[in-house]
């Protein structure tokens, strides 16, 4: 590699000679030709500063040069579905299922089981829709995940799962970093439904690339609230009829960004992406989105809410491109932040690249303290000022969270939201 040890120490536990010599010691030879190929792009692309356009409100280096003495212990996950398929990773290590997996439609294989799922799609996947928009917009940490992942999941899934499947993940401290690559492939009339809890280690980098054919929908839902350090980045390809929803909750990270790039291929696709961030005590939280259209009769929504205090930051970047033939596009977008106190900050940056002429764009975004009149009316009921700010707070993400389908999942994001922001006032 011609990037220095020092560099990427952080982006893994250890400093491989190369890509290939981590991937013969995990078994995982049939990676070999596409770590090859992002071990190229990370030399193209390099590594971010602040200099590149899409990180200019981030500073990478709170991400490239973060160190962590004694990393300790991170809570427990939270399960939000008690009636899911649950899969554990421990120290970023994950424990495969047996029997249980069986007849449900879905397969389930490690970085270094994948040969045993057979030549197929998902391993031809690996590495691909994260190259697809390198040249667009250069990515080097998801490019040098590629490259160096340790390990992570190849699920396939051509039924429609009625369970969750639920990826919980608990790291003792044991070690301070983790990379991990899911490659998803849902195949045509296909449903899924992933929830990713908790952290595998005090700083990580992690890649999912999604694979959604005809007809088929995946929702995938992120949960984290631990002084982590992290980059989460989301690749997703949605053919004709196809539908990716996407959430993410979080609360109190230290640092985290959460990359989503969406290219919805076919026609009459659909991809909803929305989040909700709790944060205080400095935590800086930079949710990045890409979505594009290439298929015509496409629908896009982003709904994205931060609630900020005691000098939180968060950051919103959010681009709708639609291509030429994209035609009878409809793409919304609103990124909203409430700061609770002068200290915190929010920046946005909403983007739209329209090359088709019959479509219906909008984006928005704001920001801004608690409501004067409601606040007045909750106080004047009798509540303490710490119990109207609380009740405003969550009246407000809930319209992110809202965004979830599920009815059920929605109630336990929404209880889960509320245990967090009394945690953290």
């Amino acid at each position: 590699m011609a990037l220095p040890p020092h560099i990427l120490q952080p982006l893994a536990g250890h400093v491989p000679s190369s890509a290939l010599a981590l991937d013969s010691a995990r078994g995982a030879a049939w990676s070999h030709p596409a770590r090859r190929l992002a071990e190229r792009r990370l030399e193209t692309a390099g590594l971010p500063t602040r200099r590149d356009e899409y990180w200019r409100y981030t500073d990478p280096g709170g991400f490239l040069d973060y160190r962590q003495e004694d990393a300790g212990a991170l809570p427990a996950p939270p399960a939000i579905a008690g009636d899911a398929l649950n899969l554990v990773s421990r120290d970023s290590v994950f424990e495969l299922p047996g029997e249980t997996m069986a007849g449900t439609g879905v397969r389930i294989a490690g970085l270094g089981t994948g040969h045993r799922l057979g030549e197929g799609r998902v391993q031809n996947s690996y590495g691909s829709l994260e190259a697809e928009t390198q040249e667009m917009i250069p990515r080097g940490l998801a490019a040098a995940n590629s490259c160096f992942a340790e390990d992570g999941l190849l699920i396939e899934c051509d039924g429609r799962l009625k369970q969750p499947l639920q990826l919980l993940h608990s790291a003792s401290g044991a070690a301070r970093s983790a990379m991990l690559h899911h490659v998803i492939d849902v195949r045509p009339g296909a449903e899924l439904v992933i929830i990713e809890s908790g952290s595998p280690a005090p700083t990580s980098n992690t890649v999912i690339e999604i694979n959604i054919a005809e007809g088929a929908s995946c929702h995938l839902i992120r949960i984290a609230a631990a002084a982590t350090t992290s980059v989460c980045s989301v690749f997703a390809s949605v053919a004709e009829g196809g539908e990716f929803h996407q959430f993410s909750l979080s609360a109190g990270t230290r640092w985290f960004r959460n990359e989503s790039v969406v290219t919805l291929h076919g026609d009459n696709a659909v991809t909803k992406l929305a989040g909700a961030f709790i944060g205080g005590q400095q935590n800086h939280h930079d949710d990045t989105v890409l979505v594009i259209h290439e298929g015509r009769h496409c629908e896009s929504r982003q709904v994205f809410k931060k609630v900020l205090r005691n000098a939180a930051k968060g950051i919103f970047q959010g681009k709708i491109l639609v291509r030429p033939d994209a035609q009878h596009t409809d793409g919304y977008q609103i990124s909203q932040a409430l700061l609770i106190d002068d200290s915190a900050q929010f920046l946005a940056k909403p983007e739209l690249e329209i090359y088709a002429d019959d479509v219906a764009c909008s984006h928005g975004s704001t920001s801004g303290g608690l409501e004067k009149l409601p606040f007045f009316y909750l106080r004047s009921r009798g509540l303490d000022k710490a119990s109207a700010e609380e009740i405003l707070a969550l009246a407000f993400l809930a319209g992110a969270i809202d965004e979830v389908a599920d009815t059920g999942l929605r109630h336990s994001l929404f209880e889960l939201a509320t245990r967090w922001y009394s945690e953290l006032r």
